[in-house]
């Protein structure tokens, strides 16, 4: 470990640094990333009509309490869909406390390692490349979440509790904390996208037997 562990702290900076240049400042990846969430919770059955919900949800979560324009927007968003501040609330919480947002691979993996990078730079190089990165990051929280809120809403709706409600979001569009120490210290390391490629590609060979049709 003494000998070893150098390199692979070395190799994990330079992992990390070029995985965050190549997915937080381009649309292109966040676009790929909402048309997965999507397919995956289509061939899952959830009503895409909770996807505005969702958001309305979202944009609560992020104004409340600010006193500012977007909280009267939030606001209103709630009110169009008969979706009281007390209940948003209720919701919010239960998401959060299940581990439903902030939790895919954007906000478990990808962005762990964007801040543990970050930390590597000096003041100077963090204030000229922290912005770029940090839009990136805010653009792909709020795409990640979106369908993870939607999914969770959706099993609401159908009668599931919060437990089993966050229980299949994670089954549909994963866990990324769910992982063993080799999965962390070797595969992630030996196959940069691993944890999604290993959750994902088992997930799709099962719908494919489930739900050929789709």
């Amino acid at each position: 470990p003494q000998a070893t562990g150098p390199i692979l702290r070395t190799f994990d900076n330079i992992q990390n640094s070029w995985k965050k240049w190549i997915l937080a400042p381009f649309p292109k990846y966040h676009l790929r990333n909402m048309v997965g969430n999507l397919w995956n919770n289509y061939l899952k059955g959830v009503d895409p009509e909770n996807y505005p919900k969702a958001q309305a949800l979202q944009l609560y979560r992020k104004y409340k309490g600010k006193g500012n324009a977007g909280e009267k927007v939030a606001l209103w968003e709630l009110e169009k869909f008969q979706i009281s501040p007390e209940v948003a609330d209720t919701i919010i919480a239960s998401a959060e406390d299940h581990g439903i947002l902030g939790s895919g691979w954007y906000g478990a993996d990808i962005e762990t390692g964007i801040r543990k990078q970050l930390g590597q730079y000096t003041l100077r190089e963090k204030l000229m490349l922290e912005p770029q990165i940090q839009k990136g990051i805010a653009v792909g929280a709020t795409i990640q979440n979106n369908p993870r809120l939607d999914h969770f809403l959706d099993r609401f709706n159908k009668g599931d509790d919060s437990i089993a409600a966050a229980l299949s979001v994670k089954a549909t569009l994963f866990d990324y904390m769910d992982n063993t120490a080799f999965e962390r210290e070797v595969m992630k390391r030996l196959f940069p996208f691993y944890q999604w490629s290993r959750k994902n590609i088992p997930f799709q060979l099962r719908q494919l037997y489930k739900h050929p049709e789709k």
